[in-house]
């Protein structure tokens, strides 16, 4: 049960490393890797996938964020922030062009330092009608992707 009441679920990313909560009312499908979920009649989109790798030589140091993540928050112009349970994380938003429509596309990307040489880095994005922004519904459901991407909950 979550805040006030309301009905929770949680969604297990495709492989399950990464898990999320969400009210009961998210439906959940699969695309291109990802674990896509979508409330009944709305028109946003939250897509997970999870990516694990290898740091070049083998090693790598877990007080450092992964090569590959420097060249997105710099891509991005963000910063890299220390992820609160560990490893890092930035955050991004782009407006797109969809099939003709406008979007605007939140992206989260969140790494987590396995062990040795090798990375987890989970990749949320949040997907909206450039339309529907202000929407009161489309805006509670970006502050609680919001809120839960900040506590993502990774599986060993």
């Amino acid at each position: 049960m979550g805040l006030f009441g309301v009905k929770e679920k949680s969604f297990a990313s495709l492989g399950g490393a990464v898990e999320i909560a969400l009210t009961s009312e998210w439906k959940s499908g699969s695309e291109d890797n990802a674990l896509v979920l979508w409330r009944k009649g709305g028109t946003s989109t939250l897509r997970i996938s999870v990516l694990t790798f290898e740091a070049a030589g083998g090693d790598a140091d877990s007080s450092i964020p992964p090569p590959g993540m420097n060249k997105q928050a710099e891509q991005h112009s963000v910063q890299i922030t220390p992820y609160p349970s560990g490893g890092f994380y930035i955050y991004y938003f782009e407006d797109l062009v969809e099939d003709g429509v406008p979007i605007r596309q939140f992206t989260w990307q969140v790494s987590r330092f396995v062990d040795g040489g090798t990375w987890n880095l989970a990749i949320v994005t949040f997907t909206m009608d450039t339309a529907d922004m202000d929407l009161p519904d489309i805006r509670a459901d970006l502050a609680k992707v919001q809120q839960e991407v900040m506590r993502l909950r990774w599986r060993t």
